[in-house]
């Protein structure tokens, strides 16, 4: 504001046709007459300065360089094997949030940023951040391994342990990975391929509905984030490598129809010829009896006498196939009277489930004679009892 012999007060706005740019080093960062910056190469330091006719303006703004970015790797899995939750390169399930801002705890904001059309996420002052998907939720049943790329962009002083959640809502269990990360691999992108089957404490896939990303110990300050998504491995095995998890339910509160943890029902007959197609064997894994059904098209289960379930609250099965697209259990009572629960397959390890009885309604549940599996390819069960609440 200027004060004119007039005594009228004149207002000048600034624009930078009044200033002469400067950049200290070019190579780096450029600077045009409107005082536009363009960065042009790295690592390295450039000093912008202004002046008006010969005087030094005030201020300066210092570039620095960290190079050309690096983009995380374009993934090249078929789309068809892929049930992506962040990437350019698919369809992205819907996604409530990326950050949910989760107080009064987090701490952790988002600065997520586009280089060349590829979005990334971005988290600062980061201790925990979660991302939510649950409407739907994702059926990762078929999944095995879930895949994301990761930027550490500060130099590391030691190693760091970045936890991974993933939440079923549907059963409301949650399973974690650990991974560590050393101070050679910040500063560049980690592809990670989870196995499913490594969340420890996940027993259900149906209903994925969040990912958290923890810091384990508190030595990641900040992370990009890239390439999100489960995806199928075609090279999944053919049969279960570990056995099937071990019941805890007590004894007394069982009817075991098989398993190796609690005493069958006397005289049941775990292949009566119903005129089926299924080649039934009770295999060995790691030491433990596993019932097989080869080229399943049905298959019945005898119990050695009726059985009163009615005290009963849930059907437990252990499941594991690589190769089935339809399986149902059904419960049968004299009639008969007989209906099915559909399971999910195929599976990514183990697959523990407990129906509740009611879901076999009209059955008889005073007088339960026999099980029965309807589906295809090849199906190996454990731990198939009845128990209480």
């Amino acid at each position: 504001m200027f004060n004119l012999p007039s005594g009228i007060n004149q207002a000048v706005n600034i624009s930078p046709a009044y200033f002469e740019f400067t950049s200290s080093n070019p190579s780096i960062a450029t600077v045009d007459e409107s005082g536009k910056v363009l960065v042009n190469g790295g690592p390295g330091v450039a000093l912008i300065t202004a002046k008006v006719g010969d005087a030094e303006v005030n201020g300066s703004l210092t570039i620095r360089s960290q190079g050309v970015f690096q983009l995380a790797p374009v993934p090249t899995r078929p789309a068809e094997n892929v049930i992506s939750v962040f990437s350019n390169a698919y369809t992205n399930v819907p996604v409530n949030y990326y950050n949910g801002y989760w107080e009064p705890y987090q701490t952790t904001l988002s600065a997520d940023f586009e280089v060349d059309g590829d979005q990334i996420l971005h988290y600062t002052n980061f201790n925990f951040v979660g991302i939510e998907f649950s409407s739907p939720t994702i059926n990762a049943s078929a999944m095995t391994h879930l895949h994301t790329d990761i930027f550490i962009p500060n130099a590391l002083t030691g190693n760091a342990q970045l936890r991974f959640e993933l939440v079923d809502l549907g059963t409301t269990v949650s399973g974690t990975f650990t991974t560590t990360i050393t101070p050679g691999q910040s500063q560049q992108w980690i592809s990670l391929d989870i196995p499913l089957s490594g969340f420890a404490g996940l027993s259900a896939r149906n209903n994925l509905g969040q990912l958290i990303f923890v810091d384990g110990n508190e030595n990641i300050s900040n992370f990009y984030a890239d390439n999100i998504y489960f995806y199928k491995d075609g090279s999944q095995p053919s049969s279960p490598a570990t056995a099937a998890p071990v019941p805890t339910h007590p004894a007394g509160n069982v009817i075991s129809v098989f398993s190796d943890s609690y005493t069958a029902i006397p005289g049941t007959d775990l292949n009566p010829f119903w005129g089926q197609a299924t080649v039934v064997t009770t295999v060995q894994i790691q030491g433990n009896n596993t019932l097989k059904f080869a080229g399943l098209n049905y298959q019945g289960i005898q119990f050695g006498a009726s059985q009163n379930v009615s005290s009963m609250g849930f059907l437990h099965l252990d499941f594991w196939t690589a190769n089935s697209s339809a399986l149902s259990v059904f419960l049968i009572s004299p009639g008969p009277v007989e209906t099915p629960y559909t399971l999910t397959v195929p599976t990514s390890g183990w697959s523990s489930i407990d129906i509740p009885l009611s879901s076999f309604a009209p059955v008889d549940l005073n007088d339960v004679i026999q099980l029965k599996f309807e589906g295809n390819g090849d199906i190996y069960l454990d731990n198939i009892y009845f128990r209480k609440n």
